[in-house]
């Protein structure tokens, strides 16, 4: 997705160490792609504080969305979309103009 929306291939990707990024089918990806893996310690706070913060930014902003709107929780995926597109969205242009 990010790649069509700047033009430009993912070369690194940080990921938690947890089961769910762990298969045969997410390797041979990555390998497919040449995307270079970075993996964190699972349940380290101290190196996913970052991330942590960011999706509880999220969720916040979903959550306001949704109540704001008067929509029901079924729109969640939704409101996700849109809310994580604004959060990124000045740092998609800052990154196209650096290009």
């Amino acid at each position: 997705m990010i790649e069509k929306q700047i033009g430009k291939r993912v070369k690194r990707l940080r990921t938690n160490n947890g089961l769910e990024f762990y298969s045969n089918e997410f390797n041979n990806f990555y390998k497919a792609k040449g995307i270079r893996r970075y993996l964190t310690v699972r349940h380290t706070l101290q190196q996913n504080g970052v991330t942590e913060r960011m999706n509880k930014n999220l969720m916040e902003n979903v959550m306001c969305m949704l109540s704001n709107s008067g929509l029901s929780k079924i729109f969640l995926t939704e409101a996700a979309s849109i809310a994580y597109f604004i959060i990124n969205r000045p740092s998609l242009i800052a990154v196209e103009k650096r290009l």
